[in-house]
């Protein structure tokens, strides 16, 4: 059992079984496409743009189009026949956490596997362009930055995804300008965008 890594913002089960990995659709096939196509549109407008919300609140640097057909196909046989009106903010974070925690897993193990990122999955295009780094390095680095605590990860979209200025981060509520910017720091270093400080050790020197 692999057991996901610690955060704020996706409750439940922390534990999922590695089966839950082969027994998902390619997201962006035509099969999923035609599931998701027969979903009421005012459903799908309303996920999609929750997911963007929730994405950011929990600092999840994910493909918001991936999560969000994750999401819809999860709940497929419900959508078919639920009633729009019925679609709650929590209904709609329950599928979406639920998503979260299963590409996280579905990352973990190929990343471990070695399994190569398909030039034609839109996936990992959003990191890629957000980190600025080639595509076929992006999952790596995706895995490497979801693992971090929440404060490092919302630093990091805060300033650098969001493009929200530090001063206003810190205003709001997000640390102090030190730790805030020590977050920062963490999750620049686990993306591989600073080297590490070297720590220092004055305690061998003389009295």
């Amino acid at each position: 059992m692999w057991v996901l890594p610690h955060n704020n913002c996706v409750p439940g089960e922390r534990e999922v079984s590695p089966r839950a990995q082969s027994e998902t659709i390619d997201v962006f096939s035509q099969e999923a496409s035609e599931a998701i196509a027969r979903l009421p549109k005012e459903i799908e407008t309303q996920l999609r743009e929750r997911v963007g919300i929730r994405l950011r609140e929990c600092a999840f640097l994910f493909d918001p189009d991936r999560i969000a057909r994750m999401s819809l196909l999860s709940a497929v046989g419900e959508l078919e026949t639920f009633p729009p009106d019925l679609v709650t903010e929590e209904w709609m974070d329950e599928r979406i956490d639920r998503s979260v925690r299963l590409a996280i897993l579905q990352d973990v193990e190929d990343e471990l596997d070695g399994v190569a990122i398909d030039p034609e999955d839109s996936s990992f295009e959003f990191a890629a362009e957000t980190l600025g780094v080639p595509l076929e390095m992006t999952r790596g680095s995706v895995v490497r930055f979801n693992a971090l605590d929440y404060p490092a990860r919302k630093a990091f979209i805060e300033t650098a995804v969001a493009g929200k200025r530090v001063r206003d981060s810190v205003e709001a509520g997000l640390g102090s300008l030190e730790e805030y910017l020590n977050h920062l720091r963490q999750a620049l270093i686990a993306l591989g965008m600073i080297a590490e400080r070297p720590s220092t050790d004055d305690s061998g020197g003389e009295e």
